[in-house]
């Protein structure tokens, strides 16, 4: 596993002014209720830096502005960066490890919001001896043997 910096923006905006996920090549833009519209990511090999950057910022919001043009009169209301898993090739990890007891569940990336549900409930299945619901064996931690 290598982790992957992604620094996100957040925006003060009305809450009726963006109602849905907007995604472009360069980002994304995201809608929450409490009235903030969160603007990301970068996708930087920082090791376990979770700095924000001017870089990174300005990539950011060059993105949303170029999405959403009247951002440029919003106020900003915070930046901060995270942390993804990724794999070498790209795929999730999922699966018993090398000791007894042991299973990975791991490497989701930037899907992990969207797929760490359906990931928890494999694990789960794996941990108490039932099998998985899905064919897992793309994702075996054993491939990087």
């Amino acid at each position: 596993m290598e982790p992957v910096r992604g620094q996100l923006v957040a925006f003060d905006v009305p809450p009726s002014s963006v109602r849905h996920v907007i995604f472009s090549e360069h980002g994304y833009l995201v809608p929450r209720a409490d009235g903030r519209l969160l603007a990301g990511s970068t996708t930087e090999r920082a090791g376990f830096d979770k700095s924000v950057t001017a870089g990174g910022l300005r990539a950011v919001l060059g993105a949303a502005l170029e999405t959403a043009p009247m951002l440029g009169d919003v106020r900003v209301t915070d930046s901060w960066a995270g942390l993804r898993p990724w794999a070498p090739d790209g795929l999730p990890v999922v699966g018993p490890g090398a000791l007894p007891g042991l299973f990975h569940a791991s490497g989701l990336y930037r899907s992990g919001i969207l797929v760490g549900p359906l990931v928890g409930d494999i694990a789960a299945d794996l941990i108490q001896g039932r099998g998985p619901r899905a064919d897992i064996s793309a994702f075996s931690p054993a491939r990087f043997h």
